[in-house]
């Protein structure tokens, strides 16, 4: 601690002297900035005060946040300042638009179409405190297209395309001898009309060619204790049920371990789970809900209620082919309004022909394919949690 003395010393040899005053150095209090908060309330010299900003502000980045008391009895700065996180304006989509002018920390906006476009999924888009948004973005499409976009075929590789590009539809890819694919092997036509996975590409190597598996994606490491590797992954949805997570070429060009097997789990179709979605009927998009009823581990069979938007529902069974991810659910029985199903749902063989897969990025799972009845077109359900 430093003392600072006042008044002048007298001269005299008298016990009576005069003593000089002693003060404490103090810097006074600095404040406390708007929406801040101060930690420290010692204000002498050499102490120090810690700033904060409270949730939803943040400091800008030229003050410091640590003030000390200088023996001038003076504060070696001011006290900062915090301003409002605020997002940039998110991001615009074709044939959309950005509901919500509100950028600020906490707050949300959502997306609409243009007329005659539909949203590829009930986006809403959340500002964080690192000042960025978060929640997938959404497309806007229009309800006649149900068909992704060719997704490319990569230099000396081989796309089997024989399900075509419909939404649901998987393409498969491999490489030509000499070549060893890396990326995804699989990728599905999502509702919003992407493809799911990454574009593969085909590496020349003098190694044999592995059998390429269904729904991985592949990298390579070059190891010198090892030598080169290819390391699998099951891509977002699927878990591997066997086979080897990394092959390794051995020198006579074979691989070591078995290829990888990455399936969808097996309660995907899990009782009392509920999926929420839409189907196409004379061109015009129909809300509607399945809930699965029953699923019976033994065999394989789902049975399931689509709860239709006009309250008819219709009671669907069927045999899920892990190994195909495909599911054939068809009607058994229907209840509700009778003008409706009567007229709607009048096909005898009424049923969703459609196959599992992974939602890019949710972490869950996507029921999509084909109508069979007049005047249907595609479908497509996302199952509610995980």
């Amino acid at each position: 601690m430093i003392l600072e003395c006042r008044g002048e010393r007298r001269s005299g040899l008298g016990v009576n002297s005069a003593l000089p005053p002693v003060l404490v150095i103090s810097c006074g209090d600095p404040g406390i900035p708007a929406n801040g908060l101060r930690l420290g309330n010692d204000f002498k010299y050499n102490k120090t005060v810690t700033y904060q900003c409270v949730p939803g502000y943040m400091m800008e980045s030229h003050r410091v946040s640590v003030l000390s008391c200088t023996k001038d009895r003076t504060w070696n700065g001011t006290k900062p300042v915090c301003k409002a996180i605020m997002c940039k304006p998110p991001q615009l989509i074709p044939n959309g638009k950005v509901v919500g002018s509100d950028f600020m920390w906490g707050s949300s906006v959502t997306y609409a179409c243009l007329e005659g476009y539909q949203l590829s999924l009930p986006a809403v888009l959340t500002c964080e405190g690192n000042g960025s948004w978060t929640g997938e973005l959404p497309q806007c499409f229009h309800p006649t297209l149900t068909m992704c976009a060719d997704p490319g075929l990569p230099q000396f590789g081989i796309q089997n395309n024989s399900q075509g590009y419909q939404v649901g539809s998987t393409v498969l890819f491999r490489c030509q001898k000499g070549y060893l694919l890396q990326g995804s092997t699989t990728r599905t036509c999502l509702p919003n009309l992407t493809w799911s996975g990454t574009p593969p590409d085909c590496v020349p190597h003098h190694c044999k060619q592995p059998e390429t598996p269904t729904h991985a994606n592949i990298g390579a490491l070059d190891l010198p204790s090892m030598g080169y590797t290819l390391i699998y992954s099951c891509q977002e949805g699927f878990s591997l049920k066997g086979g080897s997570e990394h092959r390794t070429c051995k020198a006579d060009g074979s691989w070591t371990g078995k290829p990888p097997i990455c399936l969808v789990p097996g309660d995907v179709f899990a009782k009392n789970s509920l999926w929420k979605g839409a189907y196409e009927y004379q061109g015009k998009k129909q809300p509607a809900m399945l809930r699965v009823t029953g699923f019976q581990v033994v065999n394989s069979k789902v049975n399931a209620t689509m709860i239709d938007h006009s309250g008819v529902e219709l009671h669907l069974a069927g045999i899920y082919k892990k190994e195909d991810f495909h599911l054939l659910l068809q009607v058994y029985q229907i209840t509700g309004p009778v003008e409706v199903f009567v007229n709607k749902f009048k096909d005898d063989h009424w049923a969703l022909d459609g196959h599992v897969s992974s939602e890019s990025s949710g972490g869950t799972f996507i029921y999509q394919g084909s109508v069979k009845g007049h005047g249907f077109g595609q479908f497509g359900f996302q199952r509610l949690g995980n």
